[in-house]
């Protein structure tokens, strides 16, 4: 049969461009918001040619699949991409630096707005306007929209941004903008960039005090050294971020730590303590009802 969805494809823009977009790109973002809003056609935006190409074989497939197995498919409605929920190992500055979120900028709230209600061509450029307006809350929120959206290397340009804020809290942003940029680095495969970043960001949360964003990085430096094969100073790593975890009351760190420790044992080839951590996680992660996480715990089982 012939494909008749149609699949839109839009070539991210930046910032600049988004918070004064002129009068040919305001046609483009009004029709891209249509699109968004009827949810009938495939709609996505990208930055890198790879990550065009990951969201086209997806599509292309899913259409195979459902043809095979059905020679006469209703037409469906298009599956947006979804804004997700934040990945525990990575910190916010609504988390980590709460205090700082006391003077957002009325773009900044209009592009929360936008995302609770779905309508992300909106809030884009809200959060691009909010960082043309040098709200310094925005860098990292912004950051973070774009990396859910899998546009990374559009969120690292904007925490590399956030390393070289000035103002009161500047460490506290210098920090997390670090923290994701190890995040990042050890996601594409980078893990000596990783590894420098967290430890970046570990020095400058213990110098101001943030105990979870210093527990946090144990965590990142731990999965680094987990990956590379050092499991000795991994499994160091994993029980001083599990320390302050239970400190802080953290439980999600809690279930993360458990999580690492029985990968760490599988590595080792220690089935049975793998299995009893994996399951302590497991355990964590049915009380605070992570789904998400649930399921990746029954994977490793």
């Amino acid at each position: 049969k012939r494909m008749t969805q149609l699949l839109i494809f839009f070539k991210a823009v930046d910032a600049q461009r988004l918070a004064d977009p002129g009068e040919q790109l305001r046609k483009v973002l009004d029709f891209c918001a249509d699109i968004e809003k009827n949810q009938e056609h495939f709609f996505f935006s990208y930055d890198e040619i790879e990550l065009f190409k990951s969201q086209l074989r997806l599509n292309l497939a899913s259409w195979v699949r459902t043809h095979e197995q059905n020679n006469n498919p209703k037409t469906s409605r298009a599956i947006k991409t979804m804004y997700v929920r934040r990945s525990p190992d990575v910190t916010t500055a609504c988390d980590a630096s709460a205090n700082l979120s006391d003077h957002c900028s009325k773009q900044l709230i209009e592009a929360e707005g936008h995302v609770k209600d779905g309508n992300w061509i909106k809030a884009e450029v809200c959060f691009s306007e909010a960082v043309i307006n040098k709200d310094i809350n925005a860098y990292c929120r912004y950051g973070h929209f774009l990396r859910q959206l899998g546009r990374n290397r559009q969120a690292e340009t904007l925490y590399q941004a956030m390393t070289n804020l000035d103002g009161p809290h500047r460490k506290e942003y210098q920090a997390e903008g670090f923290a994701y940029l190890g995040v990042l680095g050890r996601q594409r495969g980078d893990l000596v960039s990783a590894e420098e970043y967290c430890n970046k960001a570990l020095d400058l949360f213990k110098e101001t005090g943030n105990k979870k964003g210093v527990a946090m990085q144990f965590s990142n430096l731990a999965e680094i050294f987990r990956i590379r094969g050092e499991l000795k100073k991994s499994r160091e790593l994993t029980e001083k971020a599990m320390q302050l975890d239970a400190a802080l009351g953290i439980k999600e760190g809690l279930a993360h730590g458990w999580s690492r420790l029985g990968l760490i044992f599988r590595q080792e080839n220690k089935f049975d303590e793998s299995e009893s951590k994996i399951r302590e996680a497991l355990r964590i992660y049915i009380d605070v009802n992570n789904r998400e996480k649930m399921a990746h715990q029954y994977s490793n089982l």
